[in-house]
């Protein structure tokens, strides 16, 4: 889980990194971000990102998207 906006890289760059560096394996990715125009979800979801959820995010929306990722790598 990460965020779009960091301060040393983006979401999407630190996505990059982290896959291409071998560290996520088969594990999903879902970024989190204020970012909710359509373009910017669009970009991260074609980089291979999972999912994506625009903030404020309730407790059930994280809950019920961390459940569809996990259970879908079964």
């Amino acid at each position: 889980i990460s965020d779009w906006r960091m301060l040393d890289m983006d979401g999407q760059e630190f996505y990059w990194t982290a896959k291409n560096e071998g560290l996520l394996g088969k594990a999903p990715f879902l970024m989190v971000s204020a970012e909710n125009e359509r373009g910017k979800v669009i970009e991260a979801l074609r980089a291979g990102v999972n999912d994506y959820i625009v903030k404020p995010v309730s407790f059930k929306t994280l809950q019920d998207k961390i459940e569809k990722l996990l259970n879908s790598q079964e």
